[in-house]
Parts: C-alpha cells; sequence; structure tokens
C-alpha cells in the first residue's frame, strides 16, 4: 500500500491519489478494476443523506440554539423581590414598567404639544422627587434638579442632505446626583421622552425614561454603594425634532463641561436585548468596561459600521454629544421588532419584564465600571489625550450572548495579518500526496477558487435576478410579514447559484473512463479554495480598514487551525482524507454559528426597515444581497460537500423548484401579500398623509389644496387608501418642479427631499388653519458691493421648514446663523437649496428672523441683474386639533383606511415666493 505521510495523511488504497484525482499506475487488471469501482461506490453516499444530515439537519440544529440564545432575556425582578433584598439595591423591572405606564399613558408627545411640554414634565419632576425623596432628606445636596428652557441652532449634516436646526423654548430635565467626595467629573446618562405624532412612544424612548427613573431610585438607596463621581440623568424633551435637546444641553447647560462620558439610550425597536451598536470617539476604554462589567452583552462593531454606512434612515443623540461635545459615549438601542417604530403600536404591549431587567441589569454594572477607569477623569480638551489615543478604536462583538469578544484594532490588525500568511502558508504548502509539483498543485488550488468564485457571482445574479423580478411584476415586501419566504425567494437560488459550478466541473477525463476524481479529496481541495477566497477578502477589509473584517478572520482562522493540529497529528499516525474532511467541518461549527447569529440580527434589523426606506429604492434587492451575504458566509464551507453525493443535480433542481414554486406562490396568491393587521404582532404599512394648503406667489399667483402622499415604501401610499386612485392620485414629478421650489411639497425633513419625484398628491379639500404662516418685513437690499442682503421674519407653528435658494450663479456669502453649510440639495441648473428648520417648544412670541448675503460665485459667467432668492416656508402642525381633523379628512376623502396600515396625518401649510 502506497501512501504519503510527509504532510501526515494517508491515502488508505492503491488505486487512487486524493489530491489530484488521479489514478495511480497500477495494473489494468479486471480485478484490480473491479476493486477500484467499489470503493469508489463506496466513497459515494445516497444523495440524500450529506445534504439532509449534514448541511440541513447539523444548521438547522445550530440555527435553533442561535434563535434559543437570542431570545433568551432574564427574569424580571418584581417589587417584593427588590425590596426583599435590602443588603444590595437591585433594578426592579416591575417598578420601572410602572412608570413606563405612566408615561406612555399620555399618548404622543410631539415637541410643542401640551402633552410634551406640561404632561410629561410634571410627570417626570414628580417621579424624580419620589425616586430621591429618601436621599435628599439624609443627604442634602446630594440630589440636584435643574429645569432647562433653551433656544440655539447648530447644522446637522445628515447623509446625504444636512440642515441648520434651530430650536426655541425646547426642555430638557437634568438631574445630578453626587458622589459623596467632591469631583468634577460626572457621567451622562441620556433617554428622550418625546415622540413622533400618532405615537405613545413606549419604546421610544419612555422606555429608557422609565430605567433612568428606576435607576436614580436605586442608587438613591441608603445601601447604594458608594460611586466615585456624578451621575447626570439627562431626560430630554426634543429629540423627534431631531436632535435639539441634546445639543440644549451638551452646549449650553453648566454642567455640561464636567461630563466626561455618556451612554446614550434609544430604540428602532421593542422588546428583545438591547445593543451596543455605537462608542466613541476613542472607544477603547469604554467597549473594556462594557466587555467586563454586563452580564447580558450583546454588541457588535458590525452594526456600529452599517449604522454609520446611512443604511438605516435613522440618527440619535449620540451624534450632537460627541460632535458637539467631543465627549466619548456609547450607544444603546433595541432594534428588534421594528415594525412597530414611530407607529401607534408603539405602546407598552410590545415591550417585556425580561427587556427591562437586561436593560438595568446592564446599567446598573456599567457605571461604575466607567466610573473606575483612568481615563474617565481626562477631560476631553486635555493635552493627556493626544489625538492618537483619541483615534484608537475597538473591535468587539457578543457570542450569542454569553460572553463579548473585545480587542483594539492595532491587535486586530496584527490578528488579520498573521491569519492571512498562515493561512496561504497552509494552503500552498505540500499538501497533496503524489507525484505531482508544488506549483501544479497551486495552480490547481487556483483554478478551483476561480471555480467557487464563479459560484459566488452566479448566486450573487440569481438573488439580483430575484429581486427584479419581484419589483418588475410588483410584489414588493413579499417576505415582509413573513421573513421565513427569505429562505426560498433568496437563499435557495443563492446556494443553487454558488453549487452549480460545482455540479458542472468534470469529473472523469475523457481520454480515460478509469480517470475519476475522489470525492473526498475534491472536497477537500474545494475547502481549500474556499479558504483561499476567505483569505483574499480578509487582505482587503483589513488594508481598508474595515472593523469588521473579524467576520472573515473567523472565516479563515479556524479552518487554518484546523489543519495545523491535524498536521501536528498525523505526524505520529496516518489520517485519512475523509478525516482531514470531517475536521475541518467540525472546526467550521464555530464560525458557521456566529455567521448565523449575526445574519438573523441583521434581518431582524432590516426586514422592518424595509417598510420606512422610501418608495425610490427596492426593498428585494437589499434583502436579497444580505441573504447572498448571509448564505456565503453561513454556508460556504458546506458547499464543496455536494461531491460526496451520487446525485448533485438532484439537489440542485430541489432548490431552484422550491424557489420557484415559491416564486409563483407569492406573484399569485395572497402568500405574498407583505402587511398583517395582527393585534398582537402587526406588521402595517405606513402611510404618511399632509393635508396641505400651497400658496405660491411665484412664477404665477396660485394656490392649491392636495393631500401630500409620502410613499415609505414600495407599494407607495396608495397602495392602502382605495380612493386615492380614482380621486385622482398624481406623481409629484408631474408638478412643475423646475418653477416651483421642491415641487410645492411640503417637506418635513431635508431626508425626504430625495423622495419628492417618488411621492403622490391627490386633490383635497381646504384644510383649515388656525395659526398661519405669516411672513413679514421682507426685503433686499446692497450691503456692500457685490453682495446683497436678503431678509424676512416667519411666525406660524411650533414646527417650521425654510427653505431658501439662490438664483443660478450666486451663493450664500453669509447668514444669521453663523458659517454657511454646504448645501442640503441643488436643482434648475445646479441651484443649491438650504434648508432650516425651527422647532418652538414652550410658545415664544418673538418671530423668527432670517437674513442672508448673497454674491455671484466664482466660477460663474454674467450674471447680470439677477440678484434673486427663491424661498419656501412650511408650517407643519402635527398634534392637537390639527393633526386630528387631517386625519380625519384623509379617511372620508381617501378611505376607509386599510385594516393593515399606519396612518399618520397632519396638516401643513405651503407658502413660497420670490425676493
Amino acid at each position: 500500500m502506497s501512501s504519503y505521510t510527509g504532510e501526515g495523511y494517508n491515502v488508505r488504497h492503491r488505486a487512487a491519489t486524493w489530491d489530484t484525482g488521479e489514478e495511480s499506475s497500477v495494473s489494468n487488471s479486471g480485478k484490480d478494476e473491479d476493486i477500484w469501482r467499489k470503493r469508489r461506490d463506496r466513497s459515494k453516499v445516497n444523495p440524500w443523506i450529506i445534504p439532509l444530515l449534514y448541511p440541513v439537519v447539523t444548521l438547522s440544529i445550530l440555527y435553533f440554539i442561535v434563535l434559543h440564545f437570542d431570545s433568551r432575556l432574564p427574569e424580571g425582578v418584581t417589587i417584593a423581590e427588590a425590596v426583599g433584598k435590602k443588603e444590595t439595591p437591585v433594578f426592579s423591572a416591575e417598578r420601572a414598567m410602572g412608570h413606563l405606564k405612566l408615561l406612555s399613558g399620555i399618548g404622543p408627545k410631539v415637541t410643542g404639544s401640551h402633552e410634551n411640554e406640561v404632561l410629561a414634565v410634571d410627570f417626570l419632576l414628580r417621579e424624580i422627587n419620589l425616586a430621591t425623596a429618601a436621599l435628599a432628606a439624609r443627604e442634602k445636596g446630594r440630589v440636584t434638579i435643574s429645569k432647562q428652557r433653551a433656544l440655539g441652532w447648530y447644522f446637522l449634516d445628515f447623509k446625504p442632505h444636512g440642515l441648520l436646526n434651530s430650536y426655541d423654548g425646547i426642555q430638557n430635565i437634568v438631574v445630578r446626583l453626587s458622589s459623596r467626595e467632591p469631583s468634577h467629573h460626572s457621567l451622562l446618562i441620556n433617554c428622550h421622552y418625546d415622540s413622533v405624532p400618532t405615537s405613545p412612544g413606549a419604546s421610544d424612548d419612555g422606555f429608557h425614561c422609565a430605567v433612568m427613573l428606576e435607576l436614580l431610585q436605586v442608587l438613591s438607596k441608603p445601601q447604594a454603594p458608594s460611586l466615585p463621581h456624578n451621575i447626570i440623568f439627562l431626560f430630554n424633551g426634543a429629540e423627534e425634532n431631531p436632535l435639539q435637546a441634546s445639543h440644549a444641553f451638551i452646549t449650553q447647560h453648566e454642567w455640561a463641561k464636567e461630563v466626561r462620558a455618556f451612554i446614550n439610550l434609544e430604540a428602532g425597536g421593542a422588546g428583545g436585548k438591547e445593543a451596543l451598536f455605537q462608542a466613541g470617539p476613542g472607544n477603547l476604554w469604554l467597549v473594556e468596561a462594557y466587555a467586563k462589567s454586563v452580564p447580558h452583552p450583546f454588541a457588535s462593531v458590525l452594526l456600529e459600521e452599517i449604522f454609520h454606512s446611512g443604511l438605516i434612515p435613522s440618527d440619535t443623540d449620540f451624534r450632537v454629544f460627541r460632535d458637539f461635545g467631543n465627549v466619548p459615549g456609547l450607544d444603546l438601542a433595541h432594534a428588534k421588532n421594528g415594525y412597530v417604530y414611530h407607529t401607534k403600536y408603539d405602546d407598552i404591549s410590545r415591550t417585556s419584564l425580561g427587556s427591562m431587567q437586561h436593560t438595568g441589569d446592564n446599567l446598573l454594572a456599567l457605571i461604575p465600571t466607567i466610573m473606575s477607569a483612568p481615563e474617565f477623569t481626562i477631560p476631553q480638551n486635555s493635552s493627556k489625550l493626544s489625538a492618537e489615543s483619541m483615534a484608537k478604536k475597538s473591535i468587539f462583538f457578543d457570542v450569542m450572548g454569553l460572553f463579548m469578544v473585545e480587542y483594539s484594532q492595532g491587535v486586530g490588525l496584527l490578528l488579520n495579518i498573521v491569519t492571512v500568511v498562515l493561512s496561504l502558508v497552509v494552503i500552498f504548502s505540500k499538501t497533496f500526496g503524489g507525484p505531482s509539483s508544488r506549483s501544479e498543485k497551486s495552480s490547481r488550488i487556483i483554478v478551483c477558487s476561480a471555480v467557487v468564485f464563479s459560484g459566488w457571482f452566479v448566486g450573487l445574479l440569481f438573488c439580483i435576478g430575484t429581486a427584479f423580478i419581484l419589483d418588475t411584476l410588483g410584489c414588493h415586501l413579499s417576505w415582509y410579514s413573513r421573513p421565513a419566504l427569505i429562505f426560498p425567494l433568496f437563499y435557495c437560488p443563492a446556494i443553487a447559484g454558488c453549487l452549480l459550478p460545482y455540479v458542472l466541473s468534470p469529473t472523469e477525463s475523457s481520454s480515460d473512463p478509469k480517470q475519476k476524481f475522489n470525492p473526498w479529496g475534491k472536497v477537500y481541495a474545494d475547502s481549500l479554495a474556499v479558504q483561499l477566497l476567505w483569505t483574499v477578502v480578509l487582505f482587503v477589509t483589513t488594508v481598508a480598514g474595515i472593523r469588521s473584517s473579524f467576520l472573515f478572520t473567523l472565516m479563515t482562522l479556524f479552518p487554518t487551525i484546523a489543519h495545523l493540529l491535524i498536521s501536528a497529528y498525523s505526524r505520529t499516525c496516518d489520517i485519512p482524507v475523509r478525516m482531514c474532511v470531517i475536521s475541518r467541518q467540525a472546526f467550521s461549527v464555530v464560525p458557521t454559528s456566529i455567521m448565523l447569529y449575526f445574519g438573523h440580527m441583521l434581518l431582524c434589523i432590516f426586514v422592518p426597515v424595509c417598510g420606512r426606506i422610501g418608495a425610490k429604492t427596492n426593498p428585494d434587492l437589499i434583502i436579497g444581497v444580505l441573504a447572498f451575504l448571509i448564505c456565503i458566509l453561513a454556508f460556504s464551507h458546506v458547499f464543496p460537500l455536494i461531491h460526496i453525493a451520487s446525485s448533485p443535480k438532484t439537489i440542485l433542481g430541489v432548490l431552484l423548484g422550491l424557489h420557484c414554486v415559491t416564486m409563483l406562490a407569492v406573484i399569485v396568491t395572497p402568500l405574498g401579500f407583505p402587511y398583517g393587521s395582527s393585534p398582537t404582532e402587526p406588521t402595517p404599512q405606513r402611510v404618511v398623509v399632509l393635508h396641505t394648503k400651497s400658496v405660491q406667489e411665484y412664477p404665477v399667483k396660485e394656490q392649491k389644496n392636495f393631500f401630500w402622499m409620502l410613499d415609505m415604501d414600495r407599494n407607495g401610499a396608495h397602495f392602502s387608501l382605495p380612493k386615492a386612485v380614482e380621486s385622482g392620485c398624481q406623481i409629484m414629478s408631474d408638478q412643475k418642479c423646475d418653477e416651483i421650489l421642491l415641487c410645492g411639497a411640503p417637506v418635513y425633513s431635508p431626508r425626504q427631499i430625495s423622495l419628492i419625484p417618488h411621492t403622490h398628491i391627490v386633490p383635497a379639500p381646504e384644510p383649515v388653519i388656525h395659526e398661519p404662516i405669516e411672513v413679514c418685513d421682507k426685503s433686499s437690499r446692497f450691503v456692500a458691493p457685490g453682495q446683497k442682503r436678503i431678509s424676512f421674519q416667519v411666525t406660524g407653528p411650533d414646527h417650521i421648514s425654510i427653505f431658501v435658494s439662490p438664483a443660478s450663479g450666486f451663493k450664500v456669502r453669509d447668514w444669521a446663523f453663523g458659517a454657511v453649510p454646504n448645501a442640503s440639495h441643488f436643482w434648475q441648473k445646479n441651484r443649491p437649496i438650504y434648508n432650516i428648520y425651527h422647532t418652538q417648544g414652550l410658545k415664544s412670541d418673538r418671530p423668527f428672523a432670517v437674513w442672508l448675503d448673497m454674491e455671484a460665485s466664482e466660477d460663474s459667467q454674467d450674471v447680470g441683474d439677477d440678484w434673486y432668492v427663491d424661498v419656501a416656508v412650511v408650517g407643519h402642525y402635527t398634534h392637537g386639533d390639527p393633526a386630528a381633523r387631517a386625519t380625519k379628512v384623509v379617511n372620508e376623502t381617501l378611505g376607509p383606511l386599510a385594516p393593515w396600515a399606519h396612518l399618520t396625518a397632519w396638516t401643513a401649510y405651503y407658502h413660497s415666493w420670490r425676493l
């Protein structure tokens, strides 16, 4: 019996060597040929054994393990249990839930509304006084309550369009719990109690305000451990506007200068675990504190990089504290069940005591750990904090909530380089037996890698093609209410595409029918090819500085370790190639489990998000590409096993057959209907309609009344409003968009500007405007040669959007709000549009004054006398009677609203002119 043991591998028969699949030089007698064929046949198995036993059964078990750990939450501590533990204060989820019930019971709390500015403020002040009463009586001076009322402005650099964010009369409730020993250092913990129109805001963000009230009570108890520094609890009253109250605190409040770090508490969903999804700047020590202290870790740098990419249409106060306070911090949020985010369904029934306890336990452990870190007492403007230290970042992720893995980006760079080098050594070492040279074997691996990559490319094309077909046929979001459909719609074609080159690759030499590939050797060769591809991906992402490259480190490192251990073990005994393959598969269980864990987490986030990304984006394309990426990350090491199935084409046919049957079902049956009206698990369509009065003074004076339907998903608002189409529904881009600023649309947020061409309008009765937009003191004059000043004053409701656009060839040189930012948008031969958003909390009689100086651009030609500016002012009546009346008119005129839809409606007043 011939064998090769130089690398520890032994092929236990004379007939074939497993490296190349070529038959050795042996006798051509019939007896030898029969032996060869019997052994070859035994190396093949029934076509359903491997496909079902390992890839399906084993991966299904791993997935159910992932689901178990993903849904595992601690038991909520009751008030009785908390009272019974007198020696050690504990967080009581039941008591915090009582706070949440009262706060969310107020209803929607829009900035400027009575509910937000009076009722919520009174509730918080009352509960804060009750929570700290014992401490205030025992140790006077340790609890200080501040009620802030602020005005100001700043530029909010949203992607892709920013805005000048202005506010007046917004409120903050700030509580400082001082340490027993005097300290000038504080940890800031932030929540917001305001909410969007129509939503009671139980999860976003009353949940965390209730958590903070309970934390305040726990830390105020006599037996509470002594903290070395102060804690500032910020209950901010204007986050949804967006991000105004946090700016007021960090730039204007007297306590802001002592803040050394912050914890921001947010929500993009309801219930489940709370994720750490942002940290920084200089986040290394903060992530270390989180990793070593929290009892229920749930964090990933992958979420941070996805959030920074702008794929998720949201933002948090983290941005303001970081950019305007130069303070490092952690951003924590719930993201599960994003279907109810910013809807009427975001009530107390969507959360649980387990979720509340999860957050409370983590914060109670995290707070003292952050305060104990040496970096905490170093002010951010200190020379001790160099630019290099502030730039240090961390790579972090949890493993199914059991423990955290955390290391610096420098360590990650070293680990990635070592992994790449070791992987290449393993792949291109003299791995295979037989007489072939190393260069020939290396060439075969590269060829195999090309085959594997072509499979990935085909799989991606299949997913993109599926998304294109569904979009073309109008079957948008068919998986929205039934995420399980993602498997046959996208996973099946992705897997089939990846397997196709394996199935089509030749397994027999045309010159000699006995020239057969040994299947186990082919599996091993293709496994090395897969490893080579991940090694290349790891190298590229490392060079690009992508911290999420740890995913590819896992995909490369564990097969490398398996190979090295096999090599070490084979020095003492022979190991057949079959055992080498099995060993690599066993070591791949770890990265597979982690990839399934992250894949499940990403789908839980992105599936609901696709219901609010706007009509211009194809949601099937997003989910299709995401499913493909999860597929190759979790299953790529399994694909080569197709070689040991005697009927691989059957497997391919089953995958494609299941895909085609599901496609047909979602196209022609109700299976593909995207929305659901279940009272316990709603998956609504978001319908936003603004009952608008539009007054235009240029190019001709004209008044129009219409419903502006802001399409939040690909199906459009008219999908849930049966009378919209028959009432004369028109696409907004059909209006005079080249003549009228923003096409006359009552834009609320700069993110809506790019959506205007994909929105619709329907004729409507004239709305009742109780507090119309009034513009006074309009003037234009030259203040210097070549420089003209435009000015005006505006009064109106508590939410006003202003858009100004200078004539073509001109730019804004200066204005009333400091440095002139980049334009938020362009129209009419690249005319810039500047967006100013102004909010009033407690109502003021002061008009909002705007002035700007314009001059000719450097690259402009002769501009003549065209010194003008187009201005549009939009008033939004988002709460109270105007919003209720708008909802009623929409339902009467365009309704009745479909039961699966969630309607957000208010009155808007658009007024445009030219100065």
